[in-house]
């Protein structure tokens, strides 16, 4: 270090925050260190021309007037605005942002000097209460939005305190360098005044300006759109990289219809030909987001839709649904006229088919919409009524590549039974569900003939079990979770749009080919982040924009305010011992849909019992088929097991082979079921079959005898007893001890059982795979090979299932018994090792 030259030196020290400890190693850093030159350009370096008088002067012990002469002969930025924060801080006549001490550092001969050069420079320097360059500057932009007669701060004033005072933010810590750019917006010709004190613009900051620039004004404001052209013009001319984003336009847009006048500016920018995009296609982007949003709902997002699609007419058919949607959404809650036109004594009273061609004609939607595009009007998520659309089918007219459905009922029917078919499928569409099975009777036989025709699941209907991504893309059609990111929520609606194209009348037929709306987002509209929160922190703007944001994400949601789930709605209605229900359960089960899973196993409270009536039935075939998936059980399920559930291989075991559909005219309609044998996995063992020393009894229930015993008590033994012997407690510990060692199994153990045996099957698939990796060679891939979901998941939940049971046999028996395990000969077998392990591994430590 002693070999440096002065330049290399130099350079060390203007990479040290404090150089204090670096001078103090030898002398000749020390002399170094007290060179005004050098003092000077330490902080010119750091901290930039901008910012550097106001670190030096919070530096007062290496300040004096040689380092004052230097910093300013070097192009320090020195502005009255500094001067003034500088004297009331020193003086502490007025508070500013600054906390610290800062000036109060510096020695009164260095200050008094400081003072003196000021003066030299800008004269007379008002120091009063808010008088200094900043609280002017700041009135400025507060007044931007009143009308010019009642502001106290001019233009030429601002103009003055750039031009002549140099005023510019003088660090990154002043609130007034976030709200600086806003006089941009405000003022453009402020621009090459403030790049002359040394002011850069960023362009993180051109969103903020332009929004700033197209706000809506207040009631006594008088901003013209005129003027609003005026500025974004002469602002993009002075710096290139200034310009209108997709962003900004798609907020204004948003805003056609209560900011007018910065609407009919963009409309204008975009004629002349100032817009680096097309109006038209953003426009067009903006009304497909609102295709799975829930804001499609909102009156003033309808109202605005309507208003972009008159001036931005539109032939993507995506649009087009949207338009449609919000039309029979408002139409189902307002039937007597048109918006847009006042309501008085005087306006007469339209039907909804005069409502609806009525508003058909201002959007400019040809002669109506087709069959299918009334059939995906009905399957939005946001459309809850089907009257509207309903009275509209009824008069659709019979035209080339539409197919109506006039007043034919046969044709009526159709249509009704293929919305309710599709109308299964998009989870959040119970209460239209309801309301057509309460007004046609043909719906009831429709759902029973589509779900147990289409939608029963089979293992073997899965993907193999080996194909990782088959199985983690499959989902069941029915009962999906819909309040999930991912689901797929509205998506039936589009698809069927995008069927239409060859159905549409060639006035409305696209152009081109358009890319479904994914997601929530604009795609390129969202060009930068909107950095309005880099101005400094005020508690009351937070809690407006934190009120703001909580609304927006609501609206975005894919799925209405207050929906009714499809699965719901079928347990309420055909009940809990149904095949129809006992479908929806399975799909339940394979999406993890946690609320309507824990509505089928009847929990409407988590605190609360409920009876087991109201549960539908667990069986062995839905940790079968998760197993095929690879996917982890919900919580519920091994819930179910430790409240007691009755086993059952599969739905076939507690249902009939008969399905009754009641009509509403006392007459049924049946469909018979045919019955297969359950089918299992448990390839190495079947409990049910397999010889073993004691029988365990017969699992058919058709053969026992109708009993009052309270189910899993294993007391059936004590019931041929006369009430005498009831007397004897011995007798009756007795009695209890010979139940316990006849080997009967509660419900919980026969879950045990079984799915100890579907563990062990999974097991034995995981390590065959991973032996067929050895024998090829493949090495690391064995080590990247890990256990599903479903393997994981069930072994841990065994061991659990395995406490459960032993203490509730050591709650009832005592500790004699409570060790007995009532299973099939492979669970002995498997803790008879487990003792042995655990023997071995005690002999080896003594």
């Amino acid at each position: 270090m002693d070999r440096l030259c002065d330049e290399i030196l130099q350079l060390v020290f203007y990479e040290l925050n404090d150089p204090t400890p670096l001078t103090l190693v030898s002398k000749r850093f020390h002399n170094f260190s007290q060179d005004n030159f050098i003092r000077a350009h330490y902080f010119l370096a750091r901290y930039g021309e901008t910012q550097a008088l106001f670190y030096a002067l919070g530096r007062g012990r290496i300040l004096n007037k040689s380092v004052l002469n230097t910093l300013l002969a070097s192009g320090a930025h020195m502005s009255r605005y500094l001067v003034q924060l500088a004297i009331h801080h020193y003086f502490r006549s007025q508070g500013h942002f600054i906390k610290t001490t800062w000036v109060r550092s510096v020695p009164l001969p260095v200050f008094v000097y400081f003072m003196e050069l000021a003066t030299k420079k800008y004269g007379e320097i008002p120091v009063g209460k808010n008088e200094d360059d900043g609280s002017i500057f700041a009135t400025f932009l507060r007044e931007s939005r009143f009308h010019p007669s009642v502001r106290t701060t001019s233009w030429e004033a601002i103009k003055d305190i750039l031009e002549k005072y140099k005023f510019l933010p003088f660090t990154n810590k002043d609130p007034i360098m976030a709200q600086f750019p806003l006089a941009l917006a405000i003022e453009p010709r402020l621009l090459p005044l403030a790049v002359a004190n040394g002011f850069q613009m960023d362009s993180k900051y051109r969103d903020f300006v332009f929004r700033k620039m197209f706000e809506r004004p207040i009631a006594s404001s008088d901003t013209r759109a005129d003027d609003i052209v005026r500025n974004a013009t002469e602002l993009c001319r002075l710096d290139p990289t200034m310009f209108l984003s997709r962003t900004v336009a798609a907020e204004v847009c948003m805003e056609a219809k209560t900011n007018e006048a910065a609407y009919l500016a963009l409309q204008r920018l975009d004629k002349a030909g100032e817009l680096r995009f097309d109006l038209s296609t953003l426009v067009e982007e903006l009304i497909k987001l609102f295709a799975t949003t829930r804001s499609i709902a909102l009156n003033s997002v309808a109202l605005t839709l309507r208003q972009l699609y008159a001036d931005f007419p539109s032939k993507d058919y995506i649009a087009r649904h949207v338009l449609l949607c919000s039309i029979f959404i408002q139409e189902a809650f307002n039937c007597s006229h048109a918006p847009g036109y006042p309501y008085t004594a005087n306006t007469p009273h339209l039907s909804t088919t005069e409502n609806l061609k009525l508003r058909f004609d201002e959007l400019g939607l040809g002669k109506g919409p087709a069959r299918l595009e009334l059939m995906a009007v009905l399957l939005n998520p946001f459309v809850e009524r089907f009257t509207p659309v309903m009275e509209e089918s009824d008069n659709l007219p019979e035209r080339s590549g539409a197919v109506g459905l006039g007043l034919d009922p046969i044709g009526a029917k159709d249509f009704i039974q293929e919305v309710v078919e599709k109308m299964l499928e998009v989870a959040c569409k119970g209460k239209m569900i309801k309301k057509m099975y309460e007004r046609y009777d043909y719906v009831r036989e429709t759902i029973a003939k589509v779900v147990l025709e289409k939608h029963q699941i089979d293992v073997d209907d899965l993907p193999p079990w080996d194909d990782e991504d088959a199985c983690r893309r499959y989902h069941a059609k029915l009962s999906r979770d819909y309040t999930m990111l991912d689901s797929s929520t509205g998506r039936e609606s589009l698809q069927l749009v995008q069927q239409m194209q060859p159905s549409l009348p060639p006035e409305i037929k696209p152009d081109d080919e358009v890319e479904g709306c994914e997601g929530h987002g604009m795609g390129n509209t969202q060009s930068e982040p909107e950095l309005d929160e880099t101005a400094p922190s005020r508690s009351r703007r937070r809690a407006f924009y934190m009120y703001n944001y909580a609304n927006d994400s609501a609206n975005k949601l894919p799925y209405p305010n207050d929906p009714l789930s499809v699965g719901r709605w079928v347990k309420t209605q055909f009940g809990t011992q149904s095949r129809i229900t006992a479908v929806f359960l399975t799909h339940a089960i394979i999406n993890d849909n946690a609320p309507d899973i824990n509505y089928f196993f009847g929990y409407v409270d988590a605190h609360v019992p409920r009876p087991e009536a109201r549960a539908v039935p667990l069986t062995f075939k839905h940790f079968q088929l998760l197993a095929r998936l690879g996917r982890a059980p919900n919580w519920t399920l091994y819930n179910e097991l430790e409240r007691g559930a009755e086993f059952y291989y599969s739905e076939d075991d507690y249902l009939s082979d008969t399905v009754v559909i009641p009509l509403k005219q006392g007459s049924s309609l049946t469909y018979k079921i045919k019955k297969e044998a359950s089918k299992t996995i448990l390839t190495q063992h079947d409990p049910t079959s397999a010889p073993r020393g004691t029988k365990r009894p017969r699992r058919e229930a058709a053969f026992t005898t109708r009993s009052y015993v309270v189910p899993d008590s294993d007391d059936e033994a004590i019931i041929g007893e006369s009430d005498d012997e009831w007397m004897d407690d011995d007798l009756l510990m007795k009695n209890m001890q010979q139940q316990c060692q006849k080997k009967a199994e509660t419900n919980l153990q026969k879950w045990i059982v079984h799915l100890t045996a579907l563990c062990k099957d999974e097991e034995r698939k995981y390590k065959g795979k991973k032996r067929s990796l050895d024998k090829a060679g493949k090495i690391e891939a064995r080590a990247r090979i890990q256990k599903n979901d479903f393997l994981r998941s069930l072994s841990v939940q065994l061991r659990h299932l395995r406490k459960v049971d032993h203490d509730r046999r050591l709650s009832l028996y005592g500790p004699e018994y409570a060790d007995v395990v009532y299973s099939d000969e492979d669970d002995e077998e498997y803790i008879d090792k487990t003792t042995v392990r655990h023997q071995r591994r005690k002999i080896s430590r003594d």
